[in-house]
Parts: structure tokens; sequence; C-alpha cells
């Protein structure tokens, strides 16, 4: 398989990729925000309902599919077709449907 693309768009696809496995980038640790620590549980329980499943999570970075292999307390792993093993945060994931 060949694939072509610009210089540009190779820093796109990574500066993308840091995104959503850095939080944007920031250098010091988040703040606390106690509105939020409710919401959290909550959709990790809803993440759990889809262990071992294939799954569809949509991101501001894009879309990863794949078997959702782990939830932690504030990520989930996605295994995609190709092997490849996702980390995402759930702060990062804007939706999440069963395939």
């Amino acid at each position: 398989m060949k694939i072509i693309a610009t210089e540009r768009e190779i820093k796109e696809y990574f500066e993308g990729l840091r995104k959503l496995l850095w939080g944007g980038g920031k250098s010091t640790a988040p703040q606390k925000d106690d509105s939020c620590q409710e919401e959290e549980p909550a959709f990790r329980k809803v993440l759990i309902r889809y262990l071992n499943q294939s799954i569809e999570a949509g991101t501001d970075a894009g879309i990863l599919a794949g078997v959702l292999q782990e939830v932690g307390t504030d990520y989930a792993l996605i295994m995609e077709p190709s092997g490849t093993r996702v980390v995402i945060r759930f702060t990062q994931i804007n939706y999440v449907q069963a395939l």
C-alpha cells in the first residue's frame, strides 16, 4: 500500500493525534472540576456495557472503530481492526455507539 501526503497533511495528522492523546497539549495537570465529577462515572458505566464489543467512538480528531478492550477510571482502550491499540481519555470522546 502506498500513501501520498504533503508535509502539511502529515503535520496536521500528527497534531490531531497529539491533541487526542494529550488533551490539546496542555503542559500543566488539569484542575479538578467538581461539577463534572458525577458525569464521568456515569459515562464509565455506559462504556462498561460495551466492553469486549465492537464500537465506534467519535472524537474531535475523527472516528475510532474497533473492540473496546478496557475501561479505566478516565480512559478507554480500543483495539482497531488493524491491530493498533488506541488509548483515549473520556474527555476526548463525543459519542459511542455499538457496531
